[in-house]
């Protein structure tokens, strides 16, 4: 904790988590009860900032500053007097973008916190048979935290790049034309395999992100795409593996180019010149 922050350091925050394990989307508040009533609360002048660093995350900060003190410093790191922590975020397809990179715009501690709760709900609505019920379901919970564990420590950089949107729409077209005829897989010398049709909706989900997003990656949403190749997808190891590296790139908006043109020749090798697509799929070499 800043070095103008002690007496602060014994405060704690209250964070109230909702979790819809359907939508693997996680929403996160938090109050600061004890530091707002605190006598020493008039010492320190709030203010709310927002951030997003990717088109899955939105985040709001609350920046604390002494009263009293001059704070000319770029980052809260630095400066003795000041201090920025968390207020909210929501996270689309939360656990996979965890397993991905651990939510590295959380603060570690409250990231892991999350992460061990968010399990316990995909758990219990993995037992449901029901299938309004599993989307309806949303887990609830709060915890009280240490107010230094939510600090930010260091600066949440957005990854988006401008002048690159054209870009952006070219890729996310290249992600339908290939889920089109990756769909192809959904039904195989009469075997339905519904782990494509869940793939492709994913693959479809993050092409319309891309697309309406001001050139901004998804990390989260390309998470999931490449979490759905895991299982039940009647393809060899090979291309599957093909299929993730090319999602890898997608996290990167300085090779939305280079993705773009590799998914739109997966495409060419999934379709035959008079329009149709071919009959061996599991057998596509597409690298």
């Amino acid at each position: 904790m800043a070095a103008g922050f002690e007496p602060l350091a014994t405060d704690t925050a209250i964070v109230r988590l909702s979790y819809r394990p359907a939508a693997d989307l996680l929403v996160g508040t938090v109050q600061l009860p004890a530091l707002q009533h605190s006598a020493d609360s008039a010492n320190w002048a709030w203010s709310a900032r927002s951030e997003q660093p990717d088109a899955d995350t939105s985040l709001v900060w609350h920046a604390l500053a002494s009263s009293t003190a001059d704070t000319t410093h770029q980052h809260p790191s630095d400066d003795p007097h000041r201090a920025v922590v968390l207020a909210s975020f929501e996270i689309v397809h939360a656990m996979a973008r965890y397993e991905s990179d651990t939510l590295p715009m959380l603060p570690r501690d409250l990231a892991a916190s999350v992460a061990g709760f968010a399990r316990e709900h995909q758990a219990a609505v993995a037992s449901t048979t029901d299938i309004i019920e599993r989307i309806r379901y949303c887990g609830r919970h709060e915890l009280t935290m240490p107010l230094a564990a939510l600090l930010q420590t260091e600066a949440v950089d957005t990854q988006a790049i401008p002048g690159i949107q054209c870009e952006a729409l070219q890729l996310a077209r290249s992600i339908d034309r290939f889920a089109d005829s990756f769909r192809q897989l959904e039904l195989i010398d009469g075997t339905e395999y519904p782990s494509v049709t869940r793939w492709c909706i994913l693959a479809r989900e993050l092409a319309c992100t891309l697309s309406e997003r001001d050139a901004m990656p998804a990390p989260g949403s390309s998470a999931a795409v490449r979490r759905a190749l895991r299982t039940g997808i009647p393809c060899r190891a090979e291309t599957l593996e093909a299929i993730r590296r090319t999602f890898e790139l997608i996290d990167d908006p300085a090779r939305w180019v280079e993705a773009s043109e590799i998914l739109d020749r997966f495409t060419r090798a999934l379709t035959r010149p008079d329009g149709g697509t071919a009959a061996a799929h599991r057998e596509a070499q597409f690298a």
